[in-house]
């Protein structure tokens, strides 16, 4: 049966307050809409709700259960409209987040404290996963926003960029000889001659120089193929060759002269940080502040 919510409405005001007069009232509705409202909901249920009295309108035992729900129902309503109000006024709720491991430590996270500083009971939720696999999560609606390392061609997700970091070659204090002179650049030749340390085929960072160096004539044959930007580091301090990162990710380590920049005579590209939601596709109110938050630090 088709539930007209309309009726039930009316039948929880009669009830409630026990006539027809005080429910139109109420309602802001006339006192025969009251009553034929009744005689509809009574003629679908195939029974009666009310006997009149001279108190007033009083329930049948088969009303009487009939209210019993809808004043369950109606405190759950209530509930809801609270709930959605927690959630408006950012008390409430949860945001759900995709991001790349590059993306989560070098950008997302300085955020995200912010964010829980500000608005400590909103839930967050955080997928890592490469970002390709981040835009496939976007475009199922599993995610709300995503930060990915690259500008995806994809049709219903929009892409902003929010930074870029350039990328580097950076070697242990082996290299530091070689690179003592502010004028040592290394070629397309002899980078690719090196030992080099760099991330899987399936990352982004990976493919750009690989077409880089492809464009001048060289290929890229790594001794090492790691999948995280920390291993990356990590086996250049232990002096295995050369790692190919983003600058935030040796910065600290070059600034304490245990690791160095490998000056190029080429430009590397830069790596972005890119922002993707659904085209057409509203944001919660939380997601909304954070995105606000994010736009309020570019």
């Amino acid at each position: 049966m088709y539930i007209n919510y309309e009726l039930y409405r009316v039948f929880y005001q009669v009830a409630k307050s026990g006539s027809i007069t005080k429910a139109a009232g109420e309602l802001f509705i006339s006192q025969p809409a009251v009553s034929q409202s009744i005689k509809q909901l009574e003629t679908l249920l195939g029974g009666r709700l009310f006997v009149r009295t001279g108190r007033g309108m009083e329930l049948t035992p088969e009303g009487d259960l009939i209210y019993e729900y809808i004043e369950k129902a109606n405190l759950l309503i209530k509930q809801a409209e609270n709930k959605f109000s927690q959630i408006k006024e950012l008390t409430a709720g949860e945001i759900r987040i995709g991001a790349s491991d590059t993306a989560t430590k070098y950008f997302l996270l300085r955020h995200l404290k912010r964010f829980f500083r500000r608005y400590p009971q909103i839930k967050i939720k955080i997928i890592n996963d490469t970002s390709p696999a981040i835009v496939a999560l976007l475009k199922a609606g599993k995610i709300d926003v995503g930060f990915v390392g690259f500008m995806p061609d994809e049709p219903g997700v929009e892409a902003t960029v929010l930074e870029e970091q350039k990328q580097i070659f950076v070697g242990s204090e082996r290299y530091n000889a070689e690179l003592a002179q502010e004028t040592a650049k290394f070629n397309y030749e002899q980078i690719a001659k090196e030992e080099l340390i760099m991330l899987t085929q399936d990352s982004v960072s990976r493919r750009q120089a690989d077409e880089i160096f492809a464009t001048a004539g060289h290929v890229l044959s790594p001794s090492l193929e790691l999948n995280t930007h920390e291993l990356l580091i990590e086996f250049a301090l232990a002096g295995f060759g050369i790692s190919y990162v983003p600058y935030g990710a040796a910065q600290m380590h070059i600034e304490r002269g245990e690791l160095y920049q490998i000056k190029t005579d080429f430009k590397m590209p830069k790596y972005p940080t890119v922002q993707i939601t659904q085209k057409g596709s509203a944001l919660s109110f939380g997601g909304q502040e954070f995105v606000k938050l994010i736009a309020e630090k570019r």
